[in-house]
């Protein structure tokens, strides 16, 4: 059956990661099981159980030293295989002792955009930069 573009976006079950049409889909549940084997792995090589594990995700790369950015991102690997997240800019911490996940989306500082009179955007930014 030929849909001639006009197809509707395929269903997906909930709790499924996919990389778009024609990809595997994943259980999220496999993201929750790659966080506990690090952390047991962790804990079992001595490590102190009251410890935060903090990650950085990958980050949107300029085109050389204008404010050109290349089309296609990439999350860093690692981070994508602790928490399934592909949006740039993320941060994220797991908790050893209750093998719990903490996700940010705040925005880089380095990344502010500065109006005309040269402060930030928004309050959230002004408060990061403090």
């Amino acid at each position: 059956m030929s849909c001639n573009g006009n197809c509707p976006p395929p269903k997906r079950a909930k709790g499924m990661f996919s990389m778009g049409l024609k990809t595997l889909e994943v259980p999220m549940e496999l993201f929750k099981l790659n966080r506990e084997r690090l952390c047991d792995r962790l804990i079992s090589n001595n490590v102190n159980d009251n410890v935060l594990v903090f990650l950085q995700g990958g980050d949107i790369q300029p085109f050389y030293d204008t404010d050109i950015e290349y089309d296609v991102f990439r999350q860093e690997p690692f981070f994508l295989w602790t928490f399934g997240v592909t949006d740039p800019g993320c941060y994220g911490a797991i908790d050893l002792s209750s093998k719990s996940p903490i996700y940010s989306y705040l925005e880089n500082p380095k990344r502010l955009s500065y109006g005309w009179e040269n402060y930030p955007h928004s309050s959230l930014q002004r408060e990061v930069r403090n």
